[in-house]
């Protein structure tokens, strides 16, 4: 087995193919990349941050590319034989999100997703499901697709063939089995359209809050504006300095 615990790691890697370079931007910090394989890639462009992250490559020829983001990565991934794990710009983990990929199926996730924790990404069955009378597999395996700017909640949870939109919610604890349109509301167990023409921001719905000006400040500013004496606001104060 191969193993990646840090960047000096990198180089000892023979049977396998990764990028992971050490920039000032970047961060390697409590994760590890295991190859039980051969012939699969590891590919996380330069300023990506992976914290508390495990990658698994169960089989061989598999894919992981793990685009740049201003948030770190916070992954435990299982890729078995010829998948693919792709995650575009941006995204964001308030926890540790779990995929499991399998039986040559794959996950593509696009830019600027919000992820609470517990999410979990599933693309197959662990056994295997057949018709007493036609003896034909039921329950195959499918690829799992995500948008762009999607909201993620608590423990939500993404089986074979779920695709969804961008813009959508997917509410916490969803279960989504199936194709989801943009911009969509969707929630329950199975999940379910709740509402249509939403969108969402990533700024938080409890705004800081504004600190109150000191008495003395007050009395300060009331006696300078009797005597007729203007003063700047705190505001006009920072601008200045900024801009200075």
């Amino acid at each position: 087995m191969e193993v990646v615990e840090s960047y000096q790691d990198v180089a000892s890697i023979q049977s396998n193919t990764i990028h992971l370079n050490q920039t000032e931007a970047s961060c390697f910090f409590n994760s590890s990349v295991r190859f039980k394989g051969t012939g699969n890639v590891l590919f996380v462009e330069d300023g990506a941050k992976i914290v508390d992250t495990k990658l698994l490559f169960a089989g061989n020829n598999s894919v992981v590319y793990l685009a740049k983001s201003a948030w770190p990565y916070q992954l435990e991934a299982d890729l078995h034989h010829d998948n693919v794990l792709h995650f575009g710009r941006d995204n964001s983990f308030n926890g540790q999100t779990r995929i499991i990929l399998s039986e040559q199926k794959h996950l593509f996730v696009g830019d600027d997703n919000m992820f609470s924790y517990d999410v979990l990404f599933r693309n197959a069955d662990p056994h295997l499901i057949y018709d007493v009378e036609t003896k034909k597999r039921l329950n195959l395996s499918q690829s799992i697709f995500i948008g762009d700017h999607v909201w993620v909640g608590q423990e939500a949870k993404f089986l074979k063939g779920t695709q969804i939109g961008s813009g959508a919610i997917a509410a916490g604890f969803a279960v989504l089995t199936k194709k989801f349109p943009s911009n969509a509301s969707i929630g329950g167990n199975p999940a379910k359209v709740l509402k249509r023409n939403v969108f969402w921001m990533r700024r938080p719905s409890m705004p800081l809050k504004k600190k109150k000006p000191k008495l003395h400040s007050l009395k300060k500013r009331m006696i300078l504006a009797l005597n007729g004496i203007r003063i700047p606001s705190l505001c006009q104060v920072r601008c200045r300095t900024r801009c200075a």
